[in-house]
């Protein structure tokens, strides 16, 4: 009923320091060897086995966490780049809209296709329109024209956002 092998600390031979206690029986024969050391040497001899990669493991952590860190960093340097530049770009969108808005012309906003996405007030008066009601209109649905420099209407073909479908 005793185990076939194992480790118990206790006093030594000596009585005076604790030891660690290695046994074994042998399975051919009726003998259990059994060693007994200090344990200062077993913990030095343990410490002489694992010291290299325990190093090994304390320095590849060491490099992992300055590899995080240095990731991290970038990472938040990008996004600090990513904010300066999205709000130079609101900064921007607002000072156009601002210009546009008070400009003394009408002014439309179309996409490629041709359909109004935004309108300044001096073109919603003109046109006696909300600009609720423009949005979403196509150049095809409106019985507006454009015009050139000279005051002539412009062709359909000539039309920026026609000659974008072609």
């Amino acid at each position: 009923h005793l185990p076939a092998e194992g480790y118990v600390e206790g006093p030594g031979q000596s009585g005076d320091a604790d030891s660690g206690h290695v046994f074994t029986r042998l399975s051919h024969y009726p003998v259990t060897l059994f060693v007994s050391m200090p344990l200062h040497e077993f913990r030095a001899a343990w410490w002489r086995r694992v010291q290299v990669p325990f190093a090994l493991l304390l320095l590849m952590s060491l490099l992992g966490l300055a590899m995080y860190r240095y990731t991290l960093r970038q990472q938040l340097g990008w996004a600090a780049q990513r904010k300066q530049a999205d709000d130079a770009v609101l900064a921007s969108e607002r000072e156009q809209r601002l210009l546009v808005d008070h400009l003394l012309a009408g002014v439309t906003v179309h996409d490629a296709r041709g359909v109004v996405l935004s309108a300044n007030a001096h073109a919603c008066r003109m046109l006696g329109l909300r600009i609720e009601q423009m949005r979403g209109l196509g150049a095809t649905e409106t019985d507006w024209q454009l015009l050139r420099e000279d005051g002539q209407r412009m062709r359909r073909a000539d039309e920026v956002a026609s000659a974008l479908d072609a």
